[in-house]
């Protein structure tokens, strides 16, 4: 293959990266779905959590390829947790679906909810940092801080 090969589909550098950027990010979104579909019950959030960490950790190159720009828009405010990238917003949604099934405030959700993402993006990120070493195991680590945030 050639170098310029894929020019005969892309019009140039950018829309290449743009078009792989749409891939990851449907393909991270759609793992996240079909948890949230699956799953039901007290450890559907937790799947999720477990589902956002394996999906990085299986992918190591997407954590940066996905949020070390500016194609995402996602937004921290006294009020809401808000934004446009498709996996942020399905674990949003699921996180605002179980932290009212916890009977929680508005503002209590938004800090769950808050405190959840920080986890799971904290432990991708950790367990994708080559000068980290962690000896155990990050889905268990992960279920652990999940579930006793909720406990």
């Amino acid at each position: 293959v050639s170098p310029t090969a894929c020019y005969n589909h892309f019009k140039n550098k950018e829309d290449l990266i743009a078009s792989m950027k749409e891939y990851v990010s449907n393909r991270f979104a759609d793992e996240l779905k079909q948890v949230a579909d699956e799953v039901k019950g007290k450890t559907r959030m937790t799947a999720l959590g477990v589902a956002y960490v394996s999906f990085f950790r299986t992918n190591p190159h997407y954590l940066s390829f996905l949020y070390e720009n500016e194609d995402y828009n996602i937004t921290l405010t006294e009020n809401d947790f808000v934004g446009d990238h498709k996996a942020f917003c399905i674990f949003r949604e699921v996180a605002i679906e179980e932290t009212n099934k916890w009977g929680l405030t508005k503002e209590m959700q938004l800090k769950c909810l808050i405190s959840m993402w920080v986890m799971v993006q904290g432990i991708a990120s950790m367990a994708n940092m080559k000068g980290f070493h962690f000896d155990g195991d990050w889905d268990e680590l992960t279920k652990t801080l999940l579930c006793n945030l909720h406990e």
